[in-house]
C-alpha cells in the first residue's frame, strides 16, 4: 500500500499541470500531504492483528451486485482483473471488499451529483444544499451497511477483536482504495480524477470518528 501511494503519487506529480484547474488544486493538496499519506500506513506494522485471513472477493462494487427482486446476488468472482492471478489469490482480510463497496457508494453519490450538474438540473444557489444531500446519502447508505455487516459476522474469525485493530484496518484499505483508484485514472484517462483525490484528502483531514 506504501508503494501504490508513493507510485501514485510520483504520476500524480508529473501530470499535474495537464489536469484541470480544479483538479490541479486537489492534486497539489494531495501532494502538500505525501509524508501524513505515507505516515498512515505505518499503524499497520504497529497493531498485532487478531483477524484471519481468508480469500475474498477481491473487486466488490456496486456494479457486482444484481437484485433479483427478491434477494441479492454477487457476481464476478475472478477478482481485480487488472492484478495478476498470483495476488489475486492471496489471502486477505475480506474488509478490503467492505471497504470497496463503501467506495463505490461515495462514487455513486458524487457521479450522481455531477451528473445533475452537468444536466442543468442543478441551479448555482442550490449547489451547497445538494452537497449536503449527497454527503448524506453517502453516509446514510455506508453507516447502514457497514453496521449490518458486522452485526452479522460479529462471531466470526475473520473480523477484529478489538475496535482500534477494525479501524486502523478499514482507515488504511479506505486510503489504499482510493490511491488505487487515483493511480488507475492517471494511467488510463483523467476524468472524474477529482473524485479519488476528493475521497483521499477528506480521509486524511478526518481526525475523528469513522472516516471511511
Amino acid at each position: 500500500m506504501r508503494n501504490r501511494a508513493g507510485q501514485t503519487l510520483l504520476l500524480l506529480k508529473k501530470q499535474l499541470s495537464q489536469l484541470s484547474p480544479e483538479a490541479q488544486s486537489l492534486g497539489q493538496q494531495l501532494l502538500n500531504h505525501r509524508d501524513m499519506l505515507i505516515g498512515r500506513y505505518k499503524r499497520l506494522l504497529e497493531l498485532k492483528m487478531t483477524a484471519l485471513r481468508c480469500r475474498c472477493h477481491g473487486d466488490y462494487h456496486l456494479g457486482q451486485v444484481l437484485y433479483t427482486g427478491k434477494d441479492f446476488v454477487i457476481i464476478d468472482f475472478e477478482g481485480d482483473p487488472n492484478r495478476p492471478l498470483s495476488e489475486r489469490r492471496m489471502k486477505r482480510s475480506p474488509l478490503r471488499d467492505v471497504v470497496s463497496l463503501i467506495h463505490s457508494l461515495y462514487y455513486s453519490s458524487a457521479i450522481a451529483l455531477r451528473n445533475e450538474i452537468g444536466t442543468g438540473l442543478i441551479r448555482s444557489e442550490q449547489l451547497p444544499i445538494m452537497e449536503q444531500w449527497s454527503k448524506f446519502f453517502y453516509a446514510w447508505s455506508s453507516t447502514a451497511f457497514l453496521k449490518q455487516y458486522l452485526a452479522t459476522a460479529a462471531d466470526l474469525s475473520f473480523l477484529p477483536h478489538h475496535a482500534a485493530e477494525l479501524q486502523t484496518l478499514m482507515e488504511s484499505y479506505a486510503l489504499d482504495q482510493a490511491m488505487a483508484d487515483l493511480q488507475d485514472k492517471l494511467i488510463t484517462g483523467r476524468e472524474q480524477i477529482e473524485i479519488p483525490m476528493a475521497r483521499a484528502m477528506a480521509l486524511l483531514e478526518a481526525a475523528k470518528g469513522n472516516p471511511w
